[in-house]
C-alpha cells in the first residue's frame, strides 16, 4: 500500500492486525548520518516517560512493547501495541541529521510497515520536500478511539536536542553525558521530568493548528499548515515536486497553491487547466487578466472538479480550510446499509452523536440502489446540505455538505467523513472512549499566562450599526469600528458607560439583534449572520430580568427549562442529568429542593444562568447578571462564572457595572460614547487596562467622560 504525505486511516485498515507484533522499517539516503527516534507520547503529545523514548542508546521498552535494531541509516522497530501502558497516546518517528548537512540533501527516505514478512504500507520522500531543514517527523501512531496511522513528514530547523525538547524531554548534564559510554556526539540521553504514575505533566496547550483537509477518492487527508510557508498544490509528476499530490483528472501538475502572507493565509490559482471554486464559485481573472489571491477564512471551501459543480465527478478534488480549536474528531462511515441513521439515542440510531442539541433521530441518509438522499427527522436544530435547510428528502451529490450545529460531513462515493466536536459511537461497534483532556486551571498552566494558546471562539469585526431616527428621518448610528475576541474558556467582561453601546455589541456578537449592522460576526470561524438558524443552539443569552415560576422549585424549574431547550425525545434520565450537571457547575445542589420564591438573589442570578445552561450551551452571554446583588454575592457569582470558564470550558460574556472584582475576569472590553457613537476604548486583561489608561478600572469612566476622543482603541500598543 503506498501513501502520501497527510495520509490517515485506521492501522488495521492498512492491514496490519494490531493484536500482534508488526515492524516498523525506516531507511534512509544521502551523505548525512541520521538518527532515527521513535517516542511514546502522551495525550499532550509530551514525552512523560523517558522508558519510552527509543533509541540507538535505549534499544527496548518496558514489557518489550518496542525493540529497536539498529544499522548504518536504518533501523528496525518491533511493536506490539496492546503492551503499551494506557496513558501512551502516540508513537512519532522522527529523523534528524547527526553531523553537517541538511534535509534537502537526502536522496531516499522510506517508512514500511510490515508483519510476518509482508509489506502492509509504504511511504516514500526525497530531499525535495525540504530545504535548510534538520530533523523531520515522518510518520504518527496515534489512538483516536482505535489506533491510526498518519504521513507527517514536515520538517524543523532543529537538531534532535531541540526535538527532545519540543517533546517536553531534558537533557542530562554534561557530567553525566561523559559517563555514558555508547552517547553519540552533540546528543545525550534523556531526562524527563518524573511523573506519579502514569498522570503526564502539565503542559500548555497547543495554539489551534491552521490545516487544509483535502478529501479525493473517498480518502481523507490533512496538513498542518505551519510546517511550511508555502504548499504546491498539483496532479503527481516526476518533475514537480508538489506539496499536496493529487491523483484526480481535474488537476493540473501546478495547480494552487496555499500561502502564508503576514501571518494570514491565502489560495492562489496557478492558472490551471481547470480552475479552481472557491465555496461554491470559480475563481476567475479580474479585468487585468490577473488572478488574485484568496484570503481564507474557517471552513473556506476549495474544489478542483468538473466545469459544472450540479454535476461534480467523482474522481474531484474537495479541500476545506481550518482554523478549528482543539476536540474535532474526524471519522470515515461507510454507507453500506439501505438506510443509515444518525442522531443521539443510541438505541434508534447507527451512528450515535453525544451532543445535546442533536435530536435523538435527527437525520437519515438512504440508498435506493442508485441515489443517496439525505432526510431531516424534524429535528430541533435541523439538518443543512450546502447551507441550505433539508426539507424532505434530498439527493446527495459527490462532495456535498451537510451540517447541524458546530457539526459537518462530506458526502463522497459510498461513504461520509464526519466531523464532529465529540468521538461518535457507531452501532456494535462503539469507538472507545477517547474524552479530551479538560483544560487546565491557571495557575497549573506551565505558561503561566491562562490565556495563552486560547483558541478564539468568536470574533467579530463591526463596522457600524444603525437604527431608524426616532424623528423617522435618518439613521442614528450606535456603534462604529468594534473589533473584539472571545477566546474557549474564557470569562470576558464589557463594560461603559450609558450609552456605549454595551448591549448593542452583545447582541451583535451573540446573533440576536444584528439588524442594520455591517461587518462580520464569527462563531469558530463560521459565519454567524449567515449560518444564525444553525448555530444559535450553541449560544444562550441570558436576559438581566428574571422570568420565573416563583411556585416550582430550583430543580423543578431547571427541568422544565431543559424540556423546552433540548430536543422533544430527549428522555426524562437525559434531562436528569443535565439538571443535576447544572446544578454541580452552578454551586447550588444544596437548594435544588426550595421554592424559587425562597431563594435569595445571588441564587436567583445562578438559577437565571442554569436556564440557559442546563442546554449545555458553549457560549453564555449574561446581560448585567450583578444587578441588584450586594458585594458579598457578586462575588461569589463572578467566582462561580470563572469556575465555568476555567473547569468547564464555557465561554463567557458579560456586560457588568461593578468592577470591585474586575480581576477574576481574564479580559474586558471597555466602549466609550464619542460625539453619540459608541465606540471602543480598550480591549486586553485588567492588569493592561490599568496600564492603558494609567487609573485603576472603577476611575476609567470618568477619565474617558472628561475626553472621549482620546479614548479610542487603534489595536496593541
Amino acid at each position: 500500500m503506498l501513501v502520501q504525505r497527510g495520509f490517515r486511516d485506521k492501522i488495521e485498515n492498512c492491514g496490519i492486525d494490531i493484536n500482534e507484533f508488526f515492524d516498523v522499517m525506516i531507511t534512509m539516503k544521502g551523505n548525512a548520518t541520521y538518527d532515527i527516534c521513535c517516542f511514546g507520547l502522551d495525550a499532550k503529545d509530551k514525552l512523560t516517560d523517558e522508558a519510552y523514548f527509543i533509541f540507538y542508546n535505549q534499544t527496548e521498552s518496558p514489557k518489550e512493547a518496542i525493540k529497536y535494531i539498529e544499522e548504518y541509516n536504518k533501523a528496525t522497530f518491533h511493536i506490539n501495541l496492546k503492551m503499551l501502558p494506557e496513558y501512551i497516546n502516540k508513537l512519532a518517528f522522527t529523523i534528524s541529521i547527526d553531523g553537517e548537512g541538511f534535509l534537502g540533501e537526502m536522496e531516499e527516505h522510506h517508512f514500511l510497515l510490515w508483519q510476518n514478512g509482508k509489506e502492509a504500507f509504504h511511504f516514500s520522500m526525497n530531499g525535495s520536500n525540504f530545504q535548510k531543514e534538520r530533523t523531520f517527523i515522518s510518520i504518527e501512531l496515534y489512538k483516536k478511539g482505535v489506533w491510526r496511522i498518519g504521513v507527517i513528514a514536515a520538517g524543523y530547523n532543529w537538531g534532535l536536542s531541540e526535538m527532545l525538547n519540543h517533546y517536553g524531554g531534558e537533557e542530562e548534564t554534561s557530567e553525566v553525558s561523559q559517563t555514558s559510554q555508547t552517547a553519540a556526539p552533540g546528543f545525550t540521553q534523556p531526562k524527563v521530568p518524573k511523573t506519579s504514575g502514569a498522570n503526564p505533566v502539565v503542559s500548555p496547550e497547543k495554539p489551534p493548528e491552521h490545516s487544509l483537509v483535502v478529501v479525493e477518492n473517498g480518502v481523507l487527508r490533512s496538513y498542518s499548515l505551519e510546517m511550511r510557508k508555502q504548499w504546491l498544490i498539483g496532479r503527481s509528476a516526476l518533475d514537480i515536486a508538489q506539496d499536496i499530490m493529487l491523483n484526480s483528472r481535474f488537476a493540473s501538475r501546478r495547480h494552487g497553491c496555499i500561502e502564508n502572507r503576514d501571518g494570514q493565509w491565502y489560495y492562489v490559482d496557478l492558472g490551471s487547466l481547470n480552475g479552481t471554486y472557491y465555496n461554491g464559485e470559480k475563481i476567475l481573472p479580474d479585468s487585468n487578466g490577473n488572478v488574485l489571491p484568496i484570503k481564507l477564512k474557517n471552513q473556506d471551501v476549495l474544489r478542483i472538479d468538473s466545469t459544472d459543480l450540479e454535476h461534480p465527478a467523482n474522481s474531484g478534488v474537495w479541500m476545506m480550510y481550518s482554523t478549528e480549536g482543539i476536540g474535532k474528531q474526524w471519522e470515515t462511515i461507510p454507507l453500506d446499509q439501505e438506510e443509515i441513521c444518525i442522531g443521539r439515542d443510541s438505541q434508534l440510531c447507527d451512528i450515535q452523536i453525544p451532543l445535546p442539541y442533536v435530536s435523538g433521530l435527527h437525520m437519515r441518509i438512504i440508498h435506493d440502489n442508485q441515489n443517496y438522499y439525505i432526510m431531516d427527522c424534524n429535528s430541533m436544530a435541523g439538518t443543512w446540505l450546502n447551507g441550505a435547510a433539508v426539507r424532505g428528502a434530498m439527493p446527495l451529490r459527490e462532495k456535498d455538505k451537510i451540517a447541524f450545529g458546530d457539526c459537518f460531513m462530506v458526502f463522497t462515493g459510498d461513504k461520509i467523513i464526519l466531523n464532529t466536536p465529540v468521538p461518535i459511537k457507531r452501532k456494535n461497534a462503539l469507538a472507545a472512549d477517547t474524552k479530551e483532556a479538560e483544560d487546565n486551571l491557571a495557575e497549573t498552566r506551565v505558561s503561566g499566562n491562562y490565556l495563552d494558546g486560547k483558541p478564539v471562539l468568536l470574533r467579530a469585526n463591526i463596522q457600524s450599526r444603525k437604527v431608524p431616527s426616532n424623528t423617522g428621518r435618518g439613521e442614528k448610528e450606535l456603534i462604529r469600528d468594534v473589533r473584539v475576541e472571545v477566546q474557549e474558556g474564557t470569562l470576558v467582561a464589557l463594560l461603559g458607560g450609558a450609552g456605549a453601546g454595551k448591549s448593542t455589541v452583545m447582541n451583535c456578537m451573540n446573533g440576536m439583534d444584528t439588524a442594520g449592522m455591517t461587518g462580520t460576526v464569527e462563531y469558530n470561524g463560521v459565519d454567524l449572520l449567515k449560518n444564525f438558524e444553525r448555530m444559535k443552539y450553541l449560544i444562550g443569552s441570558v436576559p438581566q430580568s428574571e422570568v420565573f415560576h416563583e411556585s416550582l422549585t430550583v430543580e423543578q424549574e431547571l427541568s422544565h427549562a431543559a424540556r423546552h431547550r433540548l430536543p422533544g425525545d430527549t428522555k426524562k434520565s437525559e434531562i436528569k442529568e443535565r439538571v443535576n450537571n447544572t446544578l454541580r457547575q452552578l454551586g447550588i445542589e444544596s437548594i435544588r429542593k426550595n421554592k424559587i420564591s425562597k431563594c435569595s438573589g445571588g441564587e436567583r442570578r445562578r438559577v437565571n444562568i442554569g436556564i440557559e445552561l442546563v442546554a449545555d450551551r458553549q457560549l453564555l452571554c449574561l446581560d448585567e447578571p450583578d444587578a441588584g446583588l450586594d458585594p458579598g454575592n457578586k462575588k461569589k457569582l463572578f467566582e462561580t462564572l470563572r469556575k465555568l470558564a476555567h473547569e468547564d470550558g464555557k465561554s463567557i460574556l458579560a456586560i457588568i457595572h461593578d468592577v470591585s472584582d474586575i480581576e477574576l475576569f481574564d479580559r474586558v472590553i471597555i466602549m466609550n460614547k464619542v460625539d453619540d457613537v459608541g465606540r471602543l476604548a480598550f480591549v486586553g486583561t485588567p492588569k493592561e487596562a490599568k496600564r492603558h489608561f494609567g487609573v485603576e478600572i472603577k476611575d476609567v469612566y470618568q477619565l474617558m467622560a472628561q475626553n472621549p476622543e482620546k479614548y479610542i482603541y487603534e489595536g496593541e500598543e
